[in-house]
């Protein structure tokens, strides 16, 4: 009944009736100018067997036929049925949307010129979108399939990385143990060994003094819970001792309190038998010696009144302690050091015999400046457990840390930790003695945290290793909060093992990226060290009051109870 092929079927029929519509002669026209171009559209399909122009939706089956046969592409013996299967399917899709927008038409009220053109223009366009969903469909299979490929050039390139990490024998690590061994039997084979134990090993001795007077003397010497060589002579093998560094704060004041009570106090006393000593008036008359006034010297006395001068300055012990006394008093005293040449201990360093390696460290000084007890301390330890725990703990941290980074890369890193943990314990506890290398075994374990973050994407069962290393952390610097142990070495060698990490450890780089950000790591950690290193030695040499840091305190020992750290 109409020039519409659609409308032959007989449901429209009885819906519209087309002899009565409205302009049907324009809409005939329009409608034949339709049918033609839907039975002339054509998808130009690309692809390994050429272009073929294939008919998207033909009405009638004998037409379908005919443009099947007439469409193969010339020269490939290919009919359209010979086609890839995605582009059979494509085809379909194609004929299926056309029929929906017609039928869409067909089936509501008669439609005019403009909305058989707004669908014919929809009809037009659902090629182009089909084509380009299956191109952006083909598209993320080659996304997909490229980065399949690039992930598994990385993972090539991941390995060879690390099959170009030489392997390394452990031998710093062994040489350094060897070292300390060594240097701790030589400790031990020349200076005395502390009684054993906690806390103060109590003694009193009567000792003659001056005019025949004796006195009784209370010894409190420390023990030592690492079962090893006294503290002084610690000391005199190059302990971390921030006297025998720089001129304490501490130190000197003590000097200068015990100049003035001198200057306003002591002068010249003679015994019945003519001997002489420099004391206060008050101690004079207490012993029976007869008083030649304040500031009087004895040596200017000798000869019309004094025989011989048997009181002289006597340094015992590590706190600056000095007593003008006599010889068979200095002899009991601990660590001690006669200075018979002197008559008051002004006139004395108490550092000079204390010290020891030599010399104070400036020449013709006696300001102290012992710059290598940063470095010493490393080598010596207090006792045997203490020298046995330090060697199990570096050769099982340590060994596995040489293995990938070598002998003088091992060796920087530990010494550079180890250095840095003592400036940080001299800066911040300046009169407690410590040694060991401690400091550079802490840096180890901060060298294996930053190497375990470095490999991340290599690690297996990440949350339980992450656990691990923080549980292990906190605990090994948790222990360093008691008392008898020297936190801030620990702490601070912990810090400059991290930053070692990042500038000496090599490290495998996981993508372009990845190996930017860890250069840019390495350079970091290098200036980081250098300036780090520069500020602490400006702060240990040129600030004398530490107290700017008050909280600082509970890093090295926190107290758990009332008097847990009145031993530190």
């Amino acid at each position: 009944q109409s020039t519409w092929g659609f409308f032959s079927n007989p449901v429209v029929q009885m819906e519209i009736d087309m002899h009565n519509l409205p302009g049907r002669k324009a809409l005939d026209e329009v409608a034949a100018s339709a049918m033609k171009k839907i039975r002339n559209l054509t998808l130009r399909l690309e692809g390994g067997l050429g272009v073929a122009n294939i008919p998207v939706y033909v009405k009638e089956e004998e037409e379908m036929k005919v443009k099947q046969q007439t469409s193969a592409p010339q020269g490939t013996g290919k009919s359209p049925q010979g086609l890839p299967k995605q582009r059979k399917s494509f085809t379909r899709s194609v004929s299926k949307e056309i029929e929906k927008s017609w039928w869409k038409v067909v089936q509501c009220t008669p439609p005019s010129v403009k909305q058989v053109l707004k669908v014919l223009d929809k009809v037009a366009r659902i090629p182009k979108k089909l084509h380009m969903k299956s191109l952006l469909k083909h598209a993320n299979r080659r996304r997909e399939k490229t980065h399949n490929f690039r992930k598994e050039v990385e993972e090539e390139d991941i390995f060879d990385q690390m099959a170009h990490i030489h392997q390394h024998p452990v031998r710093f690590i062994y040489w350094i143990s060897v070292v300390q061994v060594i240097v701790f039997i030589a400790c031990i084979a020349q200076g005395n060994v502390a009684p054993f134990g906690v806390g103060y090993e109590s003694s009193l001795h009567n000792v003659p003094y001056f005019n025949g007077v004796n006195i009784s003397q209370e010894l409190k010497n420390p023990r030592n819970m690492w079962y090893g060589p006294e503290t002084p002579t610690l000391i005199e093998w190059g302990a971390k001792y921030t006297p025998c560094m720089r001129d304490e704060p501490e130190f000197r004041d003590t000097r200068h309190l015990l100049n003035r009570t001198e200057h306003e106090l002591f002068g010249c006393c003679v015994s019945d038998n003519n001997e002489c000593g420099q004391m206060s008036g008050d101690d004079c008359g207490l012993v029976g010696g007869s008083f030649l006034g304040v500031g009087v010297n004895c040596t200017s006395q000798l000869g019309p009144v004094c025989d011989v001068i048997v009181l002289h300055p006597c340094c015992y012990y590590v706190d600056n302690n000095c007593t003008v006394t006599s010889k068979e008093h200095c002899d009991v005293l601990p660590t001690h050091k006669y200075h018979d040449y002197a008559e008051l201990c002004s006139e004395v360093r108490c550092e000079e015999g204390l010290c020891g390696m030599g010399s104070l460290g400036s020449p013709n000084s006696h300001t102290p400046n012992q710059w290598w007890r940063f470095f010493t301390p490393i080598f010596i330890h207090v006792g045997v457990v203490h020298l046995l725990m330090n060697i199990v703990a570096q050769v099982v941290v340590g060994g596995d840390i040489e293995i990938v980074a070598g002998f003088w890369n091992t060796a920087a890193m530990y010494i550079f930790s180890g250095i840095g943990g003592n400036i940080v314990a001299a800066l911040f506890a300046p009169m407690t003695v410590s040694a060991g290398c401690s400091s550079s075994i802490y840096g180890l374990v901060g060298i294996q945290t930053v190497d375990l973050f470095l490999s991340w994407q290599l690690v297996d069962h990440k949350a339980l290793q992450f656990v691990r290393v923080t549980l292990s952390t906190v605990l090994v610097l948790g222990i360093g909060t008691l008392p008898w142990l020297d936190n801030f070495a620990h702490v601070g060698g912990f810090l400059v093992g991290c930053l070692c990490g990042f500038a000496f450890l090599p490290h495998v780089h996981f993508s372009a990226r990845d190996r930017f950000i860890k250069a840019m790591l390495t350079v970091q950690a290098r200036f980081l060290l250098l300036a780090g290193f520069i500020g602490l030695l400006v702060l240990f040499y040129l600030v004398d009051n530490t107290d700017f840091c008050g909280w600082c305190k509970y890093i090295d020992c926190v107290p758990y109870t009332s008097d847990m750290c009145d031993t530190k």
